[in-house]
């Protein structure tokens, strides 16, 4: 019994506490009023290509935001209503 508390313990410690190498990576972020379809660029290029998060909202309402063809430097922005349809414009965070 000692032995499978210790072996647990042993596995528990090597698989939670290891540490690992990798820098942490500081989310860039910003607000801005956008058209459906515009282009947003970064004022800077990542190393590779980003994942990017979008929420947008318009009068108090929340819209479905997407981005689109994601580079390293830039993307473009997807606006939709509830019900699918396309948004002129909104601010997008």
């Amino acid at each position: 019994m000692k032995k499978c508390i210790l072996l647990f313990l042993l596995i528990f410690s090597i698989i939670f506490l290891s540490s690992t190498n990798a820098a942490p990576i500081t989310p860039k972020y910003g607000v801005l009023f956008a058209r459906d379809g515009q282009t947003i660029s970064y004022n800077f290029t990542f190393p590779d290509i980003p994942v990017v998060l979008t929420s947008a909202q318009i009068n108090g309402r929340a819209l479905s935001s997407c981005a689109v063809d994601v580079e390293k430097d830039k993307f473009k922005i997807s606006l939709r209503d509830d019900a699918g349809n396309r948004v002129s414009s909104a601010w997008v965070q």
